[in-house]
């Protein structure tokens, strides 16, 4: 009889056993190596997309007409503004779990609305930041830095990317840094905007201590006259401001009343006719501010309705005096009419006489009223006033009275002591003012 020699079920049980070993072994071989593939592969494509945007955001920063860093909750879909495109950080879900993207909002002039793109899109348990970070804040510097951060596991610990970059904005005057720290987000746009002007009128002190040096002693050299400082700094602040194509200026010069006033020329075309206009300071008389003011509001004043309702324009006041205000403008002192002389036009400038009245001499104080009456009008027009005061010798109180009469801010006003702080100061103002013009053609914040 033919014996056959088999397997026990327990010798079975053992080779299933291995083989079954053997198969979890390769299968979980195969499972890490495929869970790591399909991880570098999204990770290469989280990278990929980060790199694009990077690339998207340089081009656009390089040459942009205008760019703004915005605060993160100004970047909404609600409250973009026509004619501005947008690169930020959009905060989102997906299953209930905090994710991000980083998108672009571009203009579209013919519907007028915004049309959105992913840059970055958001994907489960991955989180981003978005920094934008003007690198000098100084008003000049066009550089910009910025950089897209990559965290997993739903969590902003340890970083697995950090694509960091910086460029140059080529065609944008400055970089408004709105937020004044790092933000998630920036507005740009490609092209200017409809022209806004920034209207100026510059007030001179042509009163006889003009004719002084900083002690307010006369008969000294010409290099050493307040006039001469004046002049030097003047010439630098309309020069600076003859940068941009939509500034119109006003000259308007006083002494004992106002004497001239100029119509407005734009600062970049008629640069010399303004340099001009007030090359031949020759000090003389009291100090009649307000009757400059007078003028001021009305030339702002008559501008504004030469330019229609569809102008849209912000108004400047630059009152440039080198002492206390002395005299003002009535109806008529001959016949003991003291009223403020409140209508448009010179006046007849012989004090105690005709149209002027005060002390001459001394602080003034009907005449700092007078000076309160058009500072209430100027006001009324939304002028912003700047008060440059030149002198060792005006008080204080003189400055001050003014300076509340005018309604000029603390930070608009400048007591210069030599030729360096008035040049400072004319500085100041044509940061400011370029700043302004920027900032009211920019995107809603």
């Amino acid at each position: 009889m033919n014996k056959r020699k088999g397997f026990t079920l327990t010798e079975v049980l053992i080779a299933l056993s291995l083989v079954l070993v053997i198969i979890i072994t390769a299968y979980n071989v195969m499972k890490f190596s495929l869970d790591g593939w399909v991880f570098n592969l999204r990770e290469y494509d989280i990278q990929s997309s980060i790199r694009k945007a990077m690339d998207t955001s340089t081009n656009k920063i390089r040459y942009a007409c205008a760019i703004f860093t915005l605060p993160k909750e100004s970047f909404r879909e609600n409250n973009l503004t026509e004619e501005w495109n947008y690169i930020g950080l959009h905060e989102t879900k997906i299953k209930g779990k905090p994710a991000s993207e980083v998108i672009e909002y571009i203009y579209d002039p013919n519907t007028k609305t915004h049309k959105k793109n992913v840059l970055v899109e958001a994907r489960e348990d991955v989180l981003y930041d978005l920094v934008f970070s003007k690198k000098d804040k100084g008003l000049d510097n066009k550089l910009l830095e910025y950089s897209i951060i990559g965290y997993t596991n739903g969590k902003k610990s340890k970083p697995f990317i950090n694509v960091v970059g910086e460029t140059k904005a080529l065609n944008t005057m400055q970089i408004v840094d709105v937020a004044l720290k790092k933000t998630s987000a920036i507005a740009y746009r490609d092209s200017r905007a409809a022209i806004n002007f920034a209207n100026i009128s510059f007030i001179i002190d042509y009163s006889g201590s003009m004719n002084y040096n900083m002690a307010n002693v006369n008969n000294v050299a010409l290099e050493d006259q307040k006039r001469t400082f004046l002049k030097n700094a003047a010439n630098q602040l309309v020069t600076s401001l003859a940068t941009q194509n939509n500034i119109r200026m006003s000259i308007i010069k006083f002494s004992d009343s106002a004497f001239f006033r100029s119509s407005y020329y734009n600062v970049m075309h008629d640069t010399k006719e303004l340099l001009n206009m007030y090359a031949d300071i020759v000090g003389y008389g009291g100090t009649n501010t307000g009757d400059a003011t007078r003028l001021a509001y009305y030339s702002l004043k008559r501008l504004k309705a030469e330019d229609g309702p569809r102008t849209k324009s912000l108004n400047y006041v630059i009152l440039f005096t080198d002492g206390n205000v002395t005299l003002y403008s009535v109806i008529d002192q001959k016949a003991n009419n003291y009223n403020f002389y409140l209508n448009d036009g010179f006046v007849e400038n012989i004090p105690w006489e005709t149209n002027v009245a005060g002390s001459g001499v001394d602080l003034d104080l009907s005449g700092i009223d007078y000076i309160k009456v058009w500072g209430n009008k100027l006001r009324e027009l939304d002028t912003k006033v700047y008060l440059v005061s030149l002198t060792d010798t005006t008080s204080d109180y003189g400055i001050t009275l003014t300076k509340n009469a005018l309604h000029a801010e603390d930070e608009n006003v400048f007591v210069a002591k030599d030729a360096k702080s008035l040049n400072k100061a004319f500085e100041s103002i044509q940061a400011d003012i370029l700043k302004d013009l920027w900032i009211f053609n920019g995107p809603k914040i």
